[in-house]
């Protein structure tokens, strides 16, 4: 019997609620675009976006086509809607490790890995480069389960000892104050013998970046 990925845990804090996925409507041919964080999850979907929209003629910014699905900060409501209405093939962001996200055999999930290093010092960027208002929206928005997003340390070093030794979920190891890459990765790479996960490298997109549109492309079943 072919072992398929269970979802065991839930995940809620600041930034999202793996249950609204409870409420997705899945077809057949959606695809999933996940990462743990900074590790190319944009520049994906604007590769998926270019691959069902050569013309670049897109009826939304990749952004808006492909929401984050269990981002608290966008109503549900609107983000399933704004699926519900979308008549081309659908591409969903999540940042979910696969243990938190229904598995469907009938999507396709592109994982982009990156190394833990480089994502660490984009994750200290974008935590540096928060704005006090987006703190506020994140720890203030109703629902949210949890300890607060802190602000960011002003040591670089007090933030990679906590990131790397710290889990902000029971069974995580690392990602504090935010949730664990090594996990996620470790989610991911665990299944990925099946025919609809395919796993991507950050560095591997840099470095030839033709070679892996056309593995995102050949995976999707789409004609570059």
């Amino acid at each position: 019997m072919l072992n398929l990925p269970q979802r065991t845990h839930i995940y809620q804090n600041h930034h999202f609620d793996s249950t609204r996925w409870d409420y997705f409507e899945s077809r057949a041919d959606d695809i999933v675009i996940a990462t743990s964080y900074k590790a190319g999850t944009t520049w994906t979907q604007a590769i998926v976006a270019h691959l069902l929209f050569p013309d670049g003629n897109f009826p939304a910014p990749p952004t808006v086509m492909s929401p984050w699905l269990d981002m608290r900060i966008i109503p549900l409501e609107v983000v399933l809607n704004n699926l519900k209405t979308q008549q081309h093939r659908r591409f969903i962001k999540t940042h979910l490790p696969l243990d938190g996200v229904p598995y469907n055999e009938k999507t396709k999930y592109l994982y982009i890995a990156r190394d833990t290093r480089d994502v660490f010092m984009s994750l200290w960027n974008h935590y540096t480069g928060m704005k006090e208002e987006m703190l506020m929206l994140l720890n203030m928005l109703p629902g949210r389960m949890g300890d607060e997003l802190p602000p960011p340390p002003d040591d670089i070093h007090t933030f990679w000892r906590n990131w790397i030794t710290r889990g902000s979920f029971a069974w995580e190891a690392d990602g504090w104050p935010y949730w664990s890459h090594l996990s996620n990765v470790q989610s991911w790479w665990n299944f990925r013998h099946l025919s609809n996960i395919q796993l991507f490298h950050y560095s591997d997109m840099l470095a030839d970046t033709e070679r892996e549109v056309r593995r995102i492309a050949a995976f999707l079943e789409i004609d570059v």
